[in-house]
């Protein structure tokens, strides 16, 4: 999903407010990473929890490095598409560890950034949001799709069911009165026959 983002893309997604943006600390002139800063005054950085899985400590590495390059080189811009990656995937590996030790690691690296810790877990948070979005959308598009293929099918099954129905309904409406005027006629005819019957009985004796 990360080879699609493009940089636009990603400036969309990830852009913080003014206070926070990291970009912006560097486009306007104060140095984030430390460098201008007295050697004395400079913070010690907090040091890595214990007992980290080599892939993230890999993964932690290259994202220092960068960070130490990116300084040398004076990029006014640290976070592009190589970075946001390898963030996503720090973020992927942090969620299997302890809230603490999750903690630790981006106290870690925030003191090799060009943000600050908070920002740089909602950095982390929104590639993460951003990366399952990718993931799910090819899944509902094909499901979208297999639902546009049965449609017309279901629909033409549908209709043929109800016509059947409707069919089967007024056939059984048409023998319940055809049954119903043999009925009629039936007694039609019996009560003809018992009118006969009663004139031929009252009828005068003959002498």
């Amino acid at each position: 999903a990360m080879d699609s983002l493009t940089d636009l893309d990603l400036e969309q997604l990830l852009s913080e407010s003014p206070e926070e943006s990291p970009f912006l600390e560097m486009e306007n002139g104060s140095d984030a990473l430390g460098a201008g800063l007295e050697p004395d005054l400079k913070q010690v950085p907090p040091s890595l929890p214990e007992g980290l899985p080599e892939p993230l400590m890999k993964r932690v590495e290259e994202l220092t490095q960068a960070a130490r390059a990116a300084e040398r080189e004076g990029k006014h811009k640290f976070f592009n598409q190589d970075m946001n990656s390898i963030l996503l995937d720090i973020e992927l590996q942090t969620r299997e560890l302890n809230s603490q030790m999750r903690s630790g690691v981006y106290a870690y690296l925030a003191s090799f950034l060009p943000c600050n810790k908070d920002t740089l877990v909602k950095r982390a948070r929104r590639l993460y949001v951003y990366e399952q979005g990718g993931r799910l959308k090819e899944p509902l598009q094909k499901l979208k799709e297999a639902i546009g293929r049965a449609m017309p099918e279901q629909m033409a099954k549908y209709q043929e069911e109800c016509q059947a129905h409707t069919q089967a309904k007024f056939a059984k409406m048409l023998e319940e009165e055809k049954d119903k005027e043999q009925r009629d006629r039936i007694c039609s005819e019996d009560e003809d026959d018992d009118d006969k019957g009663g004139k031929r009985i009252m009828g005068p004796r003959k002498k």
